[in-house]
């Protein structure tokens, strides 16, 4: 038998061979060597008869052609299709992996490009469409003189990391707010920061406002790594409440601005809730500051009620204004008050909230909740203060979830993709904007180094504090003089800087009115000591 089917063998190969008599040289010295190594067998086969050659080539060709009608009738490639409802109802193409009660995982196609797997919040799905026609653009196999290309020099087609630098594309500006937010950045250089925006965009019409065409390829980004000052507790937010008639402003005439979360603390946390558009790095972290609410105390409990109340009123409004509704709100109780629950489950996408412990019966209708803060009572004690959930911390994902957050991006190609410009955008090099907050940032720091009037272990006594220190009364009545109108100059150079750096030293300008006032006494003394210097001299003639 097996002689019989090498004979068989050979005789196909021949009649292979023979027919592709046209095919060069190369190919047939090849064939022929594949013959030869069949041995001697193979040399001994008999050739098909001119009859036979035809008849098998008519039925190969018969084969090929059927195979060519079989592919033709292939169904064509369908792709996924998911509207979004950001950016105008932007749509999505690609072939669906994963889907789940909350998310849909997609291998998101675009030309020219290879696939790239992608999660996406049903919250932001406002329609799926499963298995529509593939656009023939949308293939993204290689040529095969690419391919050639590729080997020769795999760099010489690489993509850039920013699109193309073409005249309708997107601009990216990442500007960060890093350090202690109503310290290192203010109100007064955040205005200077949006007036450089506008020179760098250059997009504003007649009017001030921004161009309709470029309202949404424009766009500001705010990386904020930020925090108030632990002593401040929950009334660090006032010092983000007073960037919000800025942002207003802002939004009123068509700027674009997205908030780009890693970390903020206390009041800072306040800030991303300003914009509704939030998206926050993987290990990106919102938490409270120093004491919450609960620790206020004025001395009288209906007072600090009041009080309370009051902060909260005003805190409620940043989430509502931001568009993050009642779920936006109970973070910020949640932020505000240790006795304050936040408990979660995500029904179709959505978060559906309480704000109490959950009862026996909620866990028997829905047993999907999750505490995201309890009120730290009882059983409920965090066993250390560094881990638990007595204290709220809300991290990316339940971010995304809560709806804070529009997805999780962890580099500004990351972000150009969840705003939907794709490749063709690009990002601004070392924005003024950024120029202005340093310059700022350093200006302030030379600020403090003269005028700090409390010395620590840290940071040293201002030297205008120390200058006035070191001043000393002479002996004569003119030496005395001398000695007391440096010291009102010296306490006239600390007022002025304090009053240039108000918003940060002295934003009730109490400071400044004690100065005003030591001032007056100064020169009060210095016209006392001049009548009495008078009478003197008039006793002595």
């Amino acid at each position: 038998m097996g002689h019989f089917a090498s004979r068989g063998c050979a005789g196909r190969f021949a009649q292979r061979l023979l027919r592709d008599v046209t095919m060069n040289s190369t190919s047939i010295l090849r064939r022929l060597g594949a013959v030869c190594a069949l041995g001697l067998s193979v040399m001994a086969a008999p050739l098909l008869t001119p009859g036979a050659f035809a008849a098998e080539n008519n039925a190969a060709k018969s084969q090929s052609a059927e195979a060519k009608a079989a592919a033709s009738k292939e169904a064509p490639k369908t792709q996924d299709h998911l509207i979004l409802s950001k950016n105008g109802g932007m749509v999505v193409k690609g072939q669906i992996v994963e889907e789940t009660a909350s998310s849909v995982t997609m291998m998101v196609e675009f030309p020219g490009m290879p696939a790239v797997k992608t999660t996406y919040q049903k919250s932001d799905i406002v329609e799926i469409k499963r298995d529509q026609p593939a656009e023939a653009s949308a293939s993204i196999a290689p040529k095969a003189a690419d391919k050639d290309k590729k080997k020769d020099d795999p760099f010489k087609d690489k993509v850039a990391p920013t699109a193309t630098a073409e005249d309708d594309a997107a601009k990216i500006m990442v500007v960060n707010l890093e350090g202690r937010l109503g310290w290192d950045y203010s109100v007064t250089p955040m205005v200077e920061v949006f007036e450089a925006v506008d020179k760098e965009f250059n997009d504003l019409d007649s009017s001030g406002n921004v161009r309709d065409e470029m309202r949404q390829k424009n766009i500001v980004v705010f990386k904020i790594k930020s925090e108030t000052s632990p002593r401040q507790g929950f009334d660090g937010f006032f010092a983000a409440e007073k960037f919000a008639p800025v942002f207003e402003k802002q939004f009123e005439k068509g700027r674009r601005i997205v908030f780009w979360v890693e970390e903020a603390l206390g009041g800072a946390g306040f800030l991303p809730m300003l914009s509704p558009e939030s998206y926050w790095k993987s290990d990106g972290i919102v938490k409270g500051a120093g004491n919450d609410l609960d620790k206020f105390d004025l001395g009288d409990k209906m007072v600090n009620e009041k009080q309370i109340s009051l902060r909260l009123g005003h805190a409620e409004g940043i989430p509502i204004k931001g568009g993050y509704g009642e779920v936006g709100v109970a973070v910020v109780r949640a932020l505000a008050r240790q006795s304050n629950w936040l408990v979660v489950r995500m029904e179709g996408g959505k978060p559906v909230v309480l704000e109490r412990e959950p009862t026996k019966d909620d866990y028997a209708e829905h047993p999907n909740w999750i505490i995201l803060k309890d009120n730290g009572q009882g059983q409920y004690k965090d066993k250390m203060k560094t881990e638990g959930n007595d204290q709220l911390e809300l991290k990316a994902e339940w971010a995304r979830n809560l709806g804070l957050s529009k997805g999780t991006c962890d580099t500004v190609e990351d972000l150009a993709f969840a705003f939907g410009v794709q490749r063709n955008w690009k990002e601004i090099e070392k924005p003024k904007a950024q120029e202005v907050l340093e310059r700022r940032k350093e200006d302030v720091k030379r600020a403090f180094e003269l005028i700090n009037p409390r010395p620590t272990q840290e940071v040293d006594m201002g030297r205008l504090w120390r200058d006035l220190e070191e001043i000393r009364d002479g002996q004569t009545y003119e030496e005395q003089r001398r000695a007391q109108g440096r010291r009102i100059q010296t306490l006239q150079q600390i007022q002025g800087v304090m009053t240039k750096y108000k918003e940060i030293f002295d934003p009730e300008g109490q400071q400044v009115a004690q100065l005003s006032v030591r001032i007056e006494g100064i020169k009060q003394e210095m016209d006392l000591a001049r009548k009495a210097f008078q009478r003197a001299q008039e006793g002595q003639r």
